[in-house]
């Protein structure tokens, strides 16, 4: 009887989390343009280890990889842009990561 208990409840747990978000990022208020570390920080809390966004896109080696653009498949929303140039292979050199 306890081990159906414990079951139903970690099932009951489980159906929970698939229909929470786990987060939500909009970028509908966004200025468009470059994606600074500030931008970044605010958008996603907690973050603290993150490569390709600095504040300045022509400053040093991320130089402006991430940005907020309208949305190029033609939605009406906003969206963040990240830039991986050809033969780059990881986040130190293209693209973009953050934890």
């Amino acid at each position: 009887m306890r081990f159906a208990a414990c079951t139903l409840i970690v099932v009951a747990i489980s159906a929970q989390l698939l229909t929470a978000d786990l987060l939500t990022v909009d970028f509908e208020s966004a200025a468009l343009g470059h994606y600074t570390k500030t931008d970044l920080l605010n958008d996603w809390a907690g973050a603290s280890v993150f490569q390709g966004v600095d504040e300045d896109p022509n400053d040093g080696p991320d130089d402006g990889r991430v940005s907020t653009v309208s949305d190029p498949m033609g939605g009406s929303n906003q969206v963040l842009k990240v830039r991986y140039p050809a033969g780059a292979s990881s986040s130190a050199d293209s693209g973009s990561s953050w934890v």
